[in-house]
């Protein structure tokens, strides 16, 4: 199943290797490879970028295993993220309206 997570902060190959571990489970860097028709070169960086964004959770050992975070509780965080960023923009805009004002003669 492919589907499009582009909105969540994702790339085409992140996707791909997020729904393979929702569908399968925990796995392995080959066996999401596989599944996920990602690159077996581009795995491991794709798998560590899903890491640094919270998607998934690695388990050290031999071989290294991934778990994808469920999806309820990821998508609720990035909305959250998404929320804080644009509280702040929000600030920061207010703030230069309010300086651009103040040059209007």
């Amino acid at each position: 199943m492919k589907l499009e997570l582009q909105s969540l902060g994702l790339n085409m190959y992140e996707s791909a290797a997020y729904t393979s571990l929702v569908e399968e489970g925990i796995s392995t860097a080959f066996e999401v490879s596989k599944k996920s028709t990602v690159p077996h070169g581009k795995i491991y960086p794709v798998l560590a970028s899903l890491e640094q964004k919270g998607f998934v959770k690695k388990f050290e050992g031999t071989p290294v295993r991934f778990i994808a975070v469920e999806p309820k509780i990821i998508i609720e965080e990035v909305i959250h993220r998404k929320e804080l960023e644009f509280k702040e923009l929000r600030q920061r805009s207010e703030k230069i309206i309010s300086e651009l004002s103040a040059l209007i003669p």
